[in-house]
């Protein structure tokens, strides 16, 4: 995960976070800011703030979950660590959070999320660095299968 963030019970391996449907930036816990990261039952009930949008009290059918991971890109001739945005990452593994979230156990939640080792993708990447800082950060921004490269598009 990047950042510190909130994630669901529901989440065994940490790779949700909680976001402002709004500006897809992380929640606080308004009520219990010191408990900032895994929530102890579903959003219902707890009181999200957003300081993205200096909003103090954030209505819950305003907060979603979106993937929060790093991936590692091997080429065969070395590796890289890079983060993945939440819809490229979505692109990736093929389900939604939101659909992670509903698998019952660890075990198949780990499952999604190794799937993809092995398959060929073609990413764009950005390299950025954060505000006051001079190391450099990495980052898939999008992803589609290397078959759909340079083929024409159809409609339906």
């Amino acid at each position: 995960p990047v950042g510190e963030h909130i994630r669901d019970v529901r989440d065994r391996l940490a790779a949700t976070a909680l976001v402002h449907t709004a500006c897809r930036r992380n929640v606080l816990r308004r009520d219990r800011p010191q408990f900032n990261g895994i929530l102890e039952g579903p959003t219902d009930g707890f009181d999200f703030s957003c300081p993205s949008c200096s909003i103090d009290s954030l209505p819950n059918e305003d907060v979603t979950p979106v993937f929060a991971i790093r991936a590692r890109i091997d080429d065969g001739t070395a590796s890289l660590v890079v983060q993945v945005t939440p819809a490229a990452a979505a692109d990736i593994l093929r389900v939604s959070p939101s659909q992670l979230l509903e698998l019952p156990d660890r075990r198949e939640q780990q499952g999604v999320l190794t799937r993809p080792r092995g398959r060929e993708v073609v990413v764009s990447i950005t390299t950025f660095s954060e505000p006051l800082s001079i190391e450099r950060e990495v980052r898939i921004d999008a992803v589609c299968e290397s078959g759909d490269v340079g083929m024409p598009s159809a409609s339906i």
